[in-house]
This record gives structure tokens, C-alpha cells and sequence, in this order.
């Protein structure tokens, strides 16, 4: 009696295990921000992707990086198209085991957000003439740590030079009426600098050349709950993410690609035809040692508070 009590209960068990597994929810909810980094969900979702996976996704937009990852950690989304690493790595060493990644957006001398700006009719032509100057930079730990990384090359950055940090709105103002000789700006403001004739280019790429090259910028992610609750719901938006990557790849959709990108953003469409193509990489092209290199350098760098191993945050594990 007592063994078939036991194989009763396992059956109804396995029963109900392969059930939630087969569950579909109602909608996937995925966080983004209106920026050109989230290009690959804007184009899933006007291209149809995830509607030709047969899955219902529902863009959640947030106004900040941040609020994002705590809506992910409260389970209000099932993931998010992109969040920075620095983020991620703050969600790790604070509430580890909330998400995996299954894309990374990678920053190299090719393929990059980042530029070092001054004013138009400014005399430098070189970093190395920001010695004794001021540059302003975002706000937070993470930019501020590349920033004196990059400045270390040419000068000490705790003693020769004067880093300010500027909410992103203020930069190219700051920029323009002298409070700042220099900003370290990412896209579109870069752009956006240079098509209204404030700013011009002074050093293109620094992250990648100074900080490290293929640097993991940002990884799409679901949440672990997501994950154990609708495992075949989150592959479904993978296959879709992937095509998105696919089509964003063909230089013969450039312009539909740009298009797009306006509609979701607002940004400029002179502005958008200045920003370089974006490059990421799919789950098996994922260099894992660059990600942990970059945990280790931001926790030498004071960025992070703990060392974290990031061989557990990737999707499937």
C-alpha cells in the first residue's frame, strides 16, 4: 500500500511539474529605456518576431537603469532587453542569483557609444592637453572609474585634472558655456554635440582603447523566476531576440533599422545616421573571461563593494 501511495504521489508530482512547465504566460514583460542600446527589442517587436515565436511581449519602459533592475528583482518584469554590467554586477553582490544573460552588447574600437568632446573651436588635439583642465563625465562610480582609467594614460587623474560629473542633460551645456573644457559623452549626445556645432571630437572610442578592448557594455536578461516558471515562454523570446540580431546585421535593412530606432526613441534622425552599428553577442559567442575581467577591474577600481564570479549569470545555467 505504502508503495503505491509513493508512486501516486510521484506521478501527480511529475504531472505537475511538466504542467507549469508547459504554462504560457499571459504576457512577457520586458523593461527597456529610450535609447539606441535597446535596438534589438524595438526592432523584435516591429518586425514581428516574438508574435512569430508565439509569444505576447509587453515593453516596459523605465526612466533609469536602475528602477529597472529593482523591477526585475520584485518580479513587475520577466526580464529586461539590455542592462548596463555594472548594474548587473550591483544586482549580483547585492541579491545574487536574480537573472540570467543570454546577450551581450560588446564596445570596441569598431563598434562604440563613447567619445571625448570639446568645443568646437577648442586648441587640443589631444588628451594629453586636458592636463590642468576640467572634464565632466555621468554621474555614478562605474564612468568614473573609466574615466580615470583612461585618463591614467596621459596624466594622474586624482591630481592633474578636475573631473566634474554631469547629469547627462547638462553635459553639452556645461560643455558650451566653459564649465567644463571637455565631457566624456555616450550616444546620442555625442552625436547631438556634433550636429548642432557645439562639440568636436577629441578622442573617439576610449573605452575600448583605454580601459579594455571587446568590453562587455550590457547583457540582455530574464529573471530566474521567469525562467523556472516559463522556460519555454523565455526561449521563445530568445529565438526572437536572435532574429532581431539577425536582421540588425544585414547591412541591406541599415535604413529600416533607423527608422525604426526613431520611432522608438525620438532621437534626431540626422543624429541617428551618425551612430555606429551596434555589436552583441548571442549566448555561444559570449566571451565569459571578458566578463569576468571586467567584474575584477570595477571591484579594484572601487566600483564594486565585493568580487563577484559571474560563471553562474548566463541563460541555461
Amino acid at each position: 500500500m505504502k508503495r503505491l501511495i509513493i508512486i501516486i504521489v510521484t506521478v501527480v508530482l511529475g504531472v505537475t511539474f511538466l504542467t507549469s512547465c508547459a504554462r504560457k504566460p499571459e504576457k512577457v514583460k520586458i523593461g527597456y529605456q529610450k535609447t539606441e542600446i535597446y535596438q534589438h527589442f524595438f526592432t523584435a517587436v516591429e518586425r514581428g518576431f516574438f508574435k512569430a515565436e508565439g509569444v505576447e511581449v509587453e515593453p516596459v519602459e523605465f526612466a533609469s537603469a536602475n528602477l529597472m533592475a529593482e523591477a526585475l528583482i520584485a518580479g513587475r518584469i520577466d526580464g529586461t532587453a539590455t542592462s548596463a554590467f555594472p548594474v548587473i554586477f550591483s544586482v549580483e553582490q547585492n541579491n545574487p542569483g536574480q537573472f540570467k544573460i543570454y546577450i551581450v552588447n560588446v564596445i570596441t574600437e569598431t563598434a562604440f557609444p563613447d567619445y571625448i568632446l570639446v568645443k568646437k573651436d577648442s586648441k587640443m588635439n589631444s588628451l594629453s592637453e586636458l592636463k590642468g583642465k576640467k572634464i565632466g563625465t555621468y554621474p555614478g562610480s562605474t564612468i568614473l572609474t573609466y574615466t580615470k582609467i583612461i585618463l591614467k594614460h596621459f596624466m594622474n587623474p586624482d591630481e592633474d585634472i578636475t573631473i566634474v560629473q554631469l547629469k547627462p542633460v547638462l553635459q553639452l551645456q556645461a560643455l558650451e558655456t566653459g564649465q567644463v573644457d571637455a565631457i566624456f559623452a555616450l550616444e546620442p549626445i555625442a552625436s547631438v554635440g556634433i550636429v548642432r556645432g557645439i562639440a568636436r571630437v577629441l578622442e573617439e572610442a576610449p573605452v575600448a582603447k583605454y580601459v579594455m578592448e571587446s568590453l562587455p557594455g550590457s547583457g540582455s536578461t530574464f529573471s530566474s523566476r521567469f525562467l523556472k516558471n516559463y522556460p519555454k515562454a523565455a526561449e521563445k523570446v530568445k529565438r526572437a531576440m536572435y532574429r532581431a540580431l539577425d536582421f540588425l546585421n544585414d547591412p541591406k535593412n541599415i535604413e529600416e533599422a533607423r527608422s525604426i530606432l526613431g520611432e522608438w526613441t525620438e532621437i534626431d534622425p540626422e543624429v541617428i545616421e551618425r551612430l555606429r552599428p551596434l555589436k552583441y553577442w548571442k549566448l555561444e559567442d559570449i566571451d565569459r573571461g571578458a566578463v569576468q575581467k571586467l567584474a575584477d577591474l570595477l571591484f579594484e577600481w572601487g566600483a564594486l563593494e565585493k568580487k563577484i564570479d559571474t560563471s553562474n549569470l548566463y541563460y541555461g545555467q
